[in-house]
């Protein structure tokens, strides 16, 4: 009769006080005592009774809502203390039985996160039984009123009921926590840590410790998932045992309905024979750089990521390089599934379109995901220290002059210490070394400029498409320092375009149409822009032949807006074999001046030697 007085005094006290000095005394061995064994067999199944007394005063003074998993903790505390103190097996196996039904009452979440469940299932021999769930949904939450709504819709209404969904609230400051729990008291698959705020990585990270699915995904709050995902990855994972799954998603402008194709998510690059159920990173080698990097893009067995340790580095922004390099290059069991399944919402507040304020840290990243590679599977090293190292370059190189400069020194700190010289960016110089090194400084610095330049100026792009119906495509072979995509503008009901871009003078390539139809070719130069907006870089196509046959009469001089279009039909497996020269276009020496200023208007030796650079360019000494 205790339990329930002095469970209600404790909830209902205005103050509490704690005095640490033992002031009472019980007897424990008085023949009659409440506290010997005789009379605890008989009556030890009043526990049942106060248990469910203590519940229903929770529920009906609203205390329960908050005290749950406090509840739960004590009640498996209570059937630990009382099979402790039995004598009589019969009782016991009773006393289990009532145990287990009672529990099954309760909350199978909260239960599942009680310290207490391990060792109540270790007593009872397993007696309770405990439903897998097949998916643990991760998403942290931080100030995203305005689209949490259809994240968690989206999750909810999957067709795959046995999930759970847990969602850490990391410190909002707007409504986002009362919708949470608006949700949780709806569906009580969803879980909520409300925490403090500790960034992104934290809260993946809280997550994962109390999550209990056979995999993981993380879900970032205001993006959502289609509708039949989660069980499609589910069954394709656990059909082919993997460790984690790959799969492909859309970006979506915030506000519209206007949804695109990334095409770094996306799988063009695998070859026809890839075995995508079944691989590991050693199979990718070849293509290795142009695995979409993105935790929210993968599926992880939650087995495989406990006993690896694995967690997202605290604190810093661009998290998913480390966490997914880490996993993919360990993992013995790795599959592809090549559907667009993951919504991404770009908005302004996104942090990979503000990569000018969070660049210091992708800068550490850089260096954890480099030093953990060279220590943990040296023989990719050169492969992750050029696909980072010269990636990091070309992200400074776009960014604003007082951007550059703020970010200078961290850059060449890193590269200092990797070794890279494959750089031009330079720290302010010393008066003397710059005085002593300037001649040698300035003919490297032409040089490279020129070449820069002269890649630029001769760089070309041909769209390829063979018009029909939807599944129309082409086939193409990868040639050697050209760059092919499947621009999702280029895709639509009369089939799939490729698009080819690079510099060449002298090129042939094989085309092979899949289906019968139209096949086009527009032979254009490469797309240029200054301060956004395109202007004209001239080609000169000076031959273009179709199995051998010249299909231009006299050179053809091309911009990216004023393309030569050739067209032909083709049948269901017909190849071509194209080959094409080109050559810069003779621009006068103040078209070249203005062309070569807005090619790179942010580079000070460019603006400075612009009319040296266009004579060099130009032929004229």
């Amino acid at each position: 009769e205790d339990v329930l007085t002095h469970v209600k005094s404790l909830v209902l006290a205005n103050k509490i006080c704690f005095y640490n000095e033992n002031l009472y005394y019980y007897r424990i061995n008085r023949p009659g005592s409440s506290m010997t064994t005789s009379k605890q067999d008989t009556t030890i199944f009043d526990v049942f009774s106060y248990l469910t007394k203590v519940e229903q005063f929770f529920k009906e003074n609203h205390y329960f809502e908050v005290l749950e998993q406090q509840f739960t903790d004590f009640a498996l505390e209570q059937f630990l203390f009382h099979l402790g103190r039995m004598s009589t097996d019969k009782f016991k196996q009773d006393f289990i039985q009532k145990a287990v039904t009672y529990l099954s009452t309760l909350n199978i979440y909260k239960i599942l996160h009680s310290p207490y469940l391990p060792e109540f299932q270790k007593v009872t021999n397993n007696r309770l039984s405990i439903p897998v769930k097949m998916v643990s949904v991760i998403i942290p939450v931080f100030n995203v009123e305005k689209y949490l709504r259809q994240c968690l819709d989206s999750v909810i209404k999957q067709n795959l009921p046995q999930i759970e969904v847990i969602c850490v609230n990391d410190g909002s400051t707007d409504g986002s926590l009362d919708i949470l729990k608006e949700y949780a008291t709806k569906d009580n698959r969803i879980i909520i840590i409300d925490q403090k705020n500790q960034g992104l990585s934290c809260s993946r990270n809280n997550a994962m410790k109390i999550a209990t699915g056979e995999y993981l995904m993380f879900l970032d709050s205001d993006d959502y998932i289609k509708q039949g995902s989660v069980k499609k990855l589910y069954q394709f994972a656990t059909q082919h045992n993997l460790d984690f799954l790959s799969f492909n998603g859309q970006n979506f402008i915030s506000g519209s309905h206007v949804f695109e194709n990334n095409e770094y998510w996306g799988f063009d690059f695998l070859p026809e024979d890839f075995n995508t159920t079944c691989f590991t990173y050693k199979d990718c080698i070849p293509f290795i750089n142009k695995m979409p990097v993105s935790s929210c893009l993968t599926m992880y067995k939650r087995h495989f990521i406990t006993t690896r340790k694995l967690q997202f580095p605290k604190g810093l922004f661009y998290e998913d390089n480390v966490f997914y390099t880490k996993a993919f290059l360990l993992a013995q069991r790795c599959g592809i599934l090549d559907e667009k399944l993951y919504c991404r919402r770009i908005h302004a507040a996104s942090v990979t379109q503000n990569w000018d304020k969070h660049f210091a840290d992708y800068i550490k990243i850089v260096d954890i995901v480099l030093t953990w590679v060279r220590k943990h599977k040296p023989e990719l090293f050169p492969i992750y220290y050029n696909m980072y190292l010269f990636g990091t370059q070309y992200r400074f190189q776009n960014f604003n002059t007082k951007t550059r400069k703020k970010y200078t020194r961290p850059i060449l700190q890193l590269f200092k210490k990797y070794r890279f010289k494959n750089s031009d960016i330079r720290p302010p110089a010393h008066i003397f070394r710059a005085f002593i090194f300037f001649p040698l400084n300035c003919f490297l610095m032409k040089r490279k400029t020129l070449r820069y330049f002269r890649q630029l100026l001769g760089r070309i792009r041909i769209d390829i498409k063979n018009f029909g119906v939807a599944d129309n495509e082409v086939e193409i072979q990868q040639v050697a320092g050209m760059q092919l995509s499947h621009p999702s503008w280029f895709t639509n009901e009369y089939g799939i375009g490729m698009k080819m871009e690079g510099p060449a003078q002298h090129l042939t390539f094989k085309v092979k149409a899949i289906k019968k139809g139209r096949l086009r070719f527009d032979f254009r130069a490469a797309d240029m822009r200054y301060n956004d907006e395109r202007f004209p870089v001239w080609i000169d196509y000076q031959s273009i032949k179709i199995d051998g046959k010249e299909i231009i009469k006299q050179p053809v001089q091309t911009w990216h807006d004023k393309p030569f279009r050739y067209e032909m039909p083709v049948n269901d497996g017909q190849v071509l074999s194209i080959e094409l020269k080109t050559k810069p276009h003779n621009y006068t020496q103040e078209q070249l001046l203005d062309v070569v200023l807005k090619l790179n208007p942010h580079l000070k030796y460019v603006k400075d030697h612009a009319n040296k650079i266009v004579k060099l360019l130009s032929g004229k000494k």
